[in-house]
């Protein structure tokens, strides 16, 4: 038996892992002060503007593989919601 909410099996029993579908996409943003939003893209993205790293649970044995991109950088920006 699993417990869901803890992610653990309860008794030494089979573990599972519920899995988010390949190729699904979720859009994000970062706000903060000017300075540290450039020291975050380049000590994250260096260069590059897309990078590949795993996240989750079992990352090395082929789980939780993402892609990161920055597309748009609006800095002094007003956003409405």
């Amino acid at each position: 038996m699993v417990n869901a909410l803890q992610g653990k099996s309860i008794d030494g029993g089979v573990y599972s892992y519920e899995s988010i579908n390949p190729k699904t996409e979720f859009i994000g943003y970062i706000f903060g002060d000017d300075n540290l939003i450039d020291q975050f893209e380049k000590k994250v993205f260096r260069e590059e503007s897309t990078i590949t790293t795993r996240v989750g649970k079992s990352k090395r044995t082929g789980y939780g593989s993402i892609e990161v991109s920055k597309n748009v950088l609006m800095k002094n920006s007003i956003i409405n919601f």
